[in-house]
């Protein structure tokens, strides 16, 4: 008897011993979790400022790689003061030319135009032909004045020459335009304007 009711004092200890051990068990997860979550926190802190750091990093290197790849490197930098004074000859005549034959065409029209009046011509659509006249050479006067603009002062050693250079081109290309627009404006004034004089050659 003595040892079966040590047995079941022993039981009943064990048994009331038993909910204190998940709490001890909750208590160091819990502890072990928060020290967990801390550490992994302060990692994913560390790991976004090095991502930061890197990115600007690589920034700053794409950065100084394009400044690097917009200007010349000392062959071709070397190869273009050789002809720097002959590039910008040929991209200023080029504007030159341009801004001559504007100046042809635009004489052109004002003869015409005067020719019109002298002769006291009738033509039923002698102002819309002259305001077209008007309009693209407008156009083409802009166009000229933006290649003027980019031939004057090339320099090898620049931020960006040849970016220059093809912006140049761009803005030639598109003066082309405006300068066979113009040119097509004033043909249709002359071919009114001489069907006009015609006109009132046959009515005596």
């Amino acid at each position: 008897m003595r040892i079966k009711k040590r047995l079941i004092i022993a039981g009943a200890m064990l048994i009331l011993a038993l909910p204190a051990v998940p709490a001890l068990a909750e208590g160091g997860i819990s502890g072990s979790s928060g020290s967990t979550s801390g550490e992994t926190h302060k990692s994913s802190t560390e790991s976004t400022t090095s991502t930061t750091e890197t990115h600007k990093s690589t920034e700053s290197t794409q950065s100084k790689a394009q400044e690097l790849n917009t200007k010349l490197d000392s062959n071709h930098l070397k190869n273009c003061k050789e002809r720097e004074g002959d590039i910008n000859s040929r991209l200023q005549r080029i504007a030159k030319r341009s801004q001559n034959q504007l100046d042809l065409f635009a004489t052109i029209a004002t003869r015409t135009e005067t020719f019109y009046t002298d002769h006291k011509l009738s033509l039923s659509n002698y102002d819309t032909l002259v305001g077209a006249v008007n309009t693209q050479k407008a156009a083409a006067q802009a166009a000229v004045n933006q290649v003027k603009s980019d031939s004057v002062g090339f320099k090898c050693d620049g931020t960006d020459p040849k970016g220059a250079l093809s912006t140049f081109k761009t803005d030639l290309k598109s003066e082309t335009t405006a300068l066979k627009n113009y040119r097509t404006a004033v043909k249709n004034l002359i071919t009114g304007v001489r069907s006009a004089r015609e006109a009132s050659n046959a009515n005596g």
